[in-house]
């Protein structure tokens, strides 16, 4: 009898133990809310770009809406955590942002998850993990493909000079070390110009560094810029010094910059994905909301464009997306 007893308490605590881990989630009651928010990181072309891939994406996907939100300060990280907040705040179903800061956004996008408001991350690194997806370039490769071009069209004892944004953004810094690597694994005949030139971004100070160092650089063969503003400061400070045997390799499809590669300015433009991102982001998100599988890692495609292969249909769609 006390055998029976232990069996009828055992199978009553195993089917009770059971019954909780079979205890459903609660449903998510934002799974059918397509209002997202786009978070842009600046008013330039490639985040207006990024807003022109959603208007694309809202096109086929009837269901989606969506709103923009430009900050008044490149890079604001004070004003994307308010529009983060007001996500949530505002029932919207989905955020979709180039994160102005690695660090600084993650309790504010944890916070927006709790609430059913889950995050794309475009382009720029984040030390949030549990995003949707992730639609960055490969800028390490990218750096690494246009070494592979150089060598084939240079490899004499010539000078180097690598003109970047910030030593602390880490997308030009895989640009570069991606390129140096190459070049340092290959027989290239040349150096490089030390230390590399940082211009923070801004005009001014990339026109001035690059000027001095094409004045004490006289073997000065390649300039290597790894985002628009330093391209557009390269190419200025070459046509003033009227020295047109100076490479340029370029990055960004900005108008001014396409015009300096028309006009045979500088030797090549990298130009990125900014309309696939866009899309991409509603693409995934839908996919989440829909319970359908998501590729967390996106990976758009980029080109590097030359005179030689301008007229290519691959390169007039990807410098004009918009069209002409």
């Amino acid at each position: 009898m006390k055998k029976i007893i232990l069996f009828a308490l055992s199978l009553f605590v195993y089917m009770f133990l059971q019954s909780c881990g079979e205890t459903e989630k609660p449903a998510d009651p934002n799974k059918d809310n397509y209002k997202f928010l786009y978070i842009a990181l600046d008013t330039t072309g490639n985040s207006k770009l990024i807003e022109y891939g959603l208007e694309k994406a809202k096109a086929d996907f009837p269901n989606v809406t969506f709103t923009a939100k430009y900050p008044t300060q490149s890079a604001n990280v004070q004003e994307q955590i308010a529009f983060v907040q007001q996500a949530v705040t505002e029932g919207y179903g989905g955020i979709i942002t180039v994160p102005a800061s690695e660090s600084l956004l993650t309790d504010d996008f944890t916070e927006a998850l709790k609430k059913h408001v889950p995050v794309v991350i475009i382009e720029n690194p984040t030390n949030y993990s549990d995003y949707v997806a992730k639609i960055a370039t490969d800028n390490y490769e990218t750096g690494r493909t246009y070494a592979d071009y150089l060598l084939t069209i240079y490899n004499n004892t010539g000078k180097i000079a690598i003109l970047s944004d910030d030593s602390k953004n880490k997308n030009n810094a895989s640009r570069i070390d991606g390129f140096v690597g190459k070049i340092g694994a290959s027989n290239f005949q040349g150096s490089f110009v030390s230390p590399n030139i940082y211009h923070a971004n801004n005009y001014q100070s990339a026109l001035t560094k690059i000027t001095t160092i094409i004045n004490n650089n006289p073997t000065l063969a390649v300039i290597y810029a790894t985002n628009g503003i330093g391209t557009l400061a390269a190419a200025t400070a070459l046509k003033a010094k009227n020295k047109t045997d100076v490479i340029v390799l370029g990055y960004d499809n900005n108008p001014d910059n396409v015009n300096l590669l028309t006009n045979g300015d500088i030797k090549a433009l990298c130009v990125t994905s900014p309309v696939n991102m866009g899309y991409s982001a509603i693409q995934q998100l839908i996919n989440y909301k829909k319970g359908s599988s998501v590729t967390r890692i996106v990976t758009p495609p980029t080109w590097i464009i030359t005179k030689e292969n301008i007229n290519s249909t691959d390169s007039q769609n990807a410098l004009y997306p918009k069209g002409k």
